[in-house]
């Protein structure tokens, strides 16, 4: 499966993405189908891997670009992609949004 890819202009500095999403490792805050958080791969030996990235950039003082893409690899995960690859496409979108959303909440405040 090729990476799916996708981005958002955000009303927030990359500093507040990173505190509110990623510094204390809350990703089931913004992606609910994670369950294990042990870093940006995860995966089952050879046969399952997922790999996410994330790319904060500023855009100017009070706004910023996240990349976002994610990919199944391996055996199953080569299956898992092909079978399932709505569902891979609307967690990556949803995961997304769900940054966008609670980093603009956060910078409001």
């Amino acid at each position: 499966m090729a990476p799916i890819r996708v981005s958002a202009t955000v009303a927030a500095t990359p500093t507040t993405i990173w505190e509110t999403c990623f510094a204390p490792m809350k990703w089931e805050s913004w992606d609910c189908r994670a369950h294990v958080k042990t870093g940006a791969r995860g995966g089952l030996g050879g046969l399952l891997k997922a790999d996410g990235k994330v790319l904060i950039s500023a855009v100017d003082d009070a706004t910023s670009k996240i990349d976002y893409s994610f990919e199944l690899k391996g055996l199953l995960g080569s299956i898992v992609a092909i079978i399932k690859k709505k569902e891979c496409v609307e967690g990556t979108e949803g995961g997304l949004a769900n940054m966008v959303k609670l980093s603009e909440a956060a910078q409001k405040n």
